[in-house]
């Protein structure tokens, strides 16, 4: 699990927990956070340890997630885009793994 201290140009100063993996996952709590701080400017009571407990009991089945099947160790990721499965590589080459793809739609690869 990764501690957050501050998101770059945002008001915030909360540290909250992410257990999300990955890189892009800095990225997207991120936006998270973002769009709670609007909500707090516009009147929702939404409070910092809410924020820390939300973030850190965050969940994504299918994002990441290592499984094992037959003693081999498979990364699940449901990479729905090439920008997604362009984050996804490095990741992958990280920890040693073979890579497989399942298509369920054509998509464009370079």
């Amino acid at each position: 699990m990764t501690d957050v201290e501050k998101i770059e140009n945002s008001p915030s100063k909360i540290k909250y927990p992410l257990p999300l993996k990955g890189q892009i996952q800095l990225h997207n709590s991120a936006l998270a956070l973002a769009a709670l701080e609007i909500l707090q400017q516009q009147g929702w009571e939404i409070s910092e340890t809410a924020i820390i407990n939300g973030m850190g009991k965050t969940k994504w089945p299918g994002r990441m997630q290592w499984i094992t099947w037959k003693d081999h160790k498979l990364l699940i990721d449901g990479a729905h885009n090439p920008a997604a499965a362009e984050v996804l590589f490095p990741y992958r080459l990280e920890k040693s793994s073979t890579m497989l793809f399942s298509l369920f739609e054509y998509i464009a690869i370079r």
